[in-house]
């Protein structure tokens, strides 16, 4: 309303766009760039993350717990920074009650003793002998014949080498990402919490907390975070 027709021109002036990724170290953020920001950043408010709550366990770890990690390194790099990482109040996971904010980042919601980075390389661990595991002979042999299944299935030409190749090639992709989805809800719910999404963002908490005070930092835990041009 005060700005009109200018406010773009107003924005412009105060407001920088860089190109980043928060799965690379320093957020992919341009070396030159970098320079400066290290100098002048004030706050980093970590919001990035994925939020579906049943996905490839490779895609959470790298946006929610790589992304967490990243950030901060970055912000240890600075300066002054500090960091706001906006998690989600589910990482308390499958429990009842009265339930603290504080983190106690060495038993998992079901009780148990827990060491994150014990986890987080077990889970590494599970995710490179999936991804082995698809490059054997026996392997690529059982996703022949389920692409060729589905070929058939749908009256498709089976004797076509480039549909085979093409329908193989989809069914591999397919069927390793259903094996990682299921590691991670294996994962999530052996610890005690819901789903993979909550897992993962509490593994990011833990990691930040790890860091011994080297990082000063803030954790925001919204119920959901949601856009909306009018209700």
């Amino acid at each position: 309303d005060k700005h009109g027709a200018d406010l773009g021109q107003f924005l412009g002036e105060r407001i920088e766009i860089l190109d980043g990724d928060v799965s690379k170290p320093n957020l992919g953020i341009d070396e030159a760039a970098l320079s400066t920001l290290r100098r002048d950043l004030d706050l980093v408010v970590q919001v990035a993350g994925l939020v579906d709550f049943s996905p490839d366990i490779r895609d959470s770890m790298s946006a929610n717990v790589d992304g967490a990690i990243y950030a901060a390194e970055l912000v240890e790099s600075c300066d002054h920074a500090k960091l706001l990482h906006v998690s989600t109040c589910y990482v308390t996971g499958n429990k009842d009650g009265l339930v603290e904010e504080t983190l106690d980042q060495g038993i998992a919601p079901n009780g148990e003793a827990f060491d994150v980075w014990e986890q987080i390389g077990a889970l590494r661990a599970d995710i490179t002998s999936l991804e082995e595991a698809m490059d054997t002979p026996e392997a690529e042999e059982k996703i022949k014949q389920r692409a060729l299944k589905r070929i058939n299935d749908r009256g498709l030409d089976a004797s076509n080498a480039t549909l085979v190749r093409n329908m193989t090639h989809r069914e591999r992709g397919q069927y390793l990402k259903t094996q990682m989805v299921d590691l991670g809800k294996t994962w999530a719910e052996r610890w005690g919490w819901s789903n993979i999404y909550t897992f993962t963002k509490s593994l990011a908490e833990r990691v930040l907390a790890s860091r011994n005070g080297s990082l000063q930092w803030a954790s925001f835990r919204p119920a959901i975070v949601e856009s909306a041009v009018s209700y």
